[in-house]
């Protein structure tokens, strides 16, 4: 899932979050881990809105966050951190969120992230999921800044990544 933002505010950046977690079921939107941006600083309505627990990374701990910026990272193959990015590309940022994340991964045993996603979901109580059937795609969840100059935000809730699932190492606020 992706989404471009109109601008770098917290609204606009916890909304779009909002929109993209929503379609989840329940067990598959435990928790995100944020950087320390004024993007996120209305952090609490994922919480309050969907139960989701919020962590911040340590400032300057990009490692915290591994799987987020490798995710980065491979989308800057595609859009390099300074370029230009329009309220129009929604269709181009999706196609290069699906090649990533139906592109083998070693890590997974050459699954695909989105195959890995997909059999996570199969292990989700059924209370939970009563959505399945609207979820489009896998992760990484990817929000995009067009006045952003690090314009890639992405938050995997994959328990794949671990981290982000349980928060090991990022402070919990």
């Amino acid at each position: 899932m992706a989404r471009i933002v109109p601008d770098k505010t917290a609204g606009e950046s916890v909304g779009a979050q909002l929109d993209m977690f929503s379609p989840l079921p329940a067990g598959a939107r435990v928790s995100v881990t944020h950087d320390n941006g004024t993007e996120f600083a209305h952090h609490e309505r994922l919480r309050d809105g969907l139960g989701m627990a919020t962590y911040f990374a340590d400032p300057y701990s990009s490692w915290q966050r591994g799987s987020n910026e490798n995710r980065n990272g491979m989308i800057r193959r595609y859009l390099p951190k300074r370029c230009e990015i329009r309220m129009d590309m929604a269709k181009e940022v999706r196609e290069i969120v699906d090649e990533i994340n139906n592109r083998p991964m070693r890590v997974l045993g050459y699954r695909t992230p989105a195959e890995a996603f997909a059999d996570e979901l199969l292990t989700v109580p059924l209370s939970y999921c009563r959505c399945i059937g609207e979820l489009e795609g896998a992760p990484p969840f990817s929000l995009i800044s067009r006045r952003s100059s690090s314009a890639f935000k992405s938050e995997s809730t994959s328990p794949v990544s671990g981290f982000n699932r349980i928060g090991q190492t990022a402070t919990g606020r």
